[in-house]
């Protein structure tokens, strides 16, 4: 009787042993079914745009939105304005802080200066001054030898010429050349010219706020 319990025991321990081992297998040979699973589901998430983060959310997420200075203001952008002339067809938008220094102002036989945006410091400028006959024939404006670089920029997707004046125009003590400095955009209307100025702030080219507000400059019917 002896002997027939201790081989049931052994028998009893053999089977525990025998069955912590299968558990043992098939945990391992569950494992590459798991990681199968989460690959599907990655490659699932990258079918569902709501569920993933795409290549603009991340750079988003770090800051690397390539030319952030040229992206047009948003209309609902608080820190931003939108001036529009329906005499001269024309609109285009401005930081809020800057102000409308002139307007409507007529040069008789020559221009209007329609508008004269300045920030709230009178360091920078922005106007547009139309007339009607190219400006670009008037030796006093457009043929000085202070400095002259030769540029463009693209309004509407259509490429003009840009003439800076790092050096200022007119610029007398104690003003400085950055005070003085200027650039003129000329656009050929046929029946008129539009000329689009800049003033301070140019010794190193065109930059913010200008390009910003020539980037929302637009004809309008």
């Amino acid at each position: 009787m002896f002997t027939q319990e201790k081989l049931s025991h052994i028998v009893a321990v053999a089977l525990l042993i025998i069955a912590v081992q299968v558990i043992a297998v098939v945990e391992y040979f569950d494992i590459p079914d798991r990681k199968e699973s989460s690959f599907q589901d990655s490659t699932a998430c990258t079918q569902e745009a709501k569920l993933c983060p795409t290549l603009e959310s991340q750079k988003l997420d770090t800051g690397e939105l390539e030319n952030p200075d040229i992206q047009s203001p948003d209309s609902s952008n608080p820190e931003w304005q939108t001036y529009r002339n329906e005499e001269y067809g024309f609109e285009m938008k401005y930081p809020l802080d800057w102000i409308i220094g002139e307007e409507n102002y007529v040069i008789p036989q020559k221009e209007v200066r329609v508008v004269r945006l300045q920030s709230n410091n009178n360091r920078l400028a922005f106007t547009v001054r139309v007339r009607t006959s190219d400006p670009r024939e008037d030796k006093e404006e457009f043929l000085l030898d202070r400095g002259l670089i030769n540029s463009s920029f693209k309004i509407e997707s259509v490429s003009y010429p840009v003439s800076i004046f790092p050096k200022g125009y007119e610029c007398y003590e104690p003003a400085t050349f950055d005070e003085c400095s200027r650039f003129y955009l000329v656009i050929d209307d046929k029946e008129k010219w539009y000329i689009l100025q800049g003033d301070g702030g140019l010794t190193e080219g065109i930059k913010t706020p200008y390009t910003r507000i020539l980037s929302t400059f637009k004809f309008i019917k």
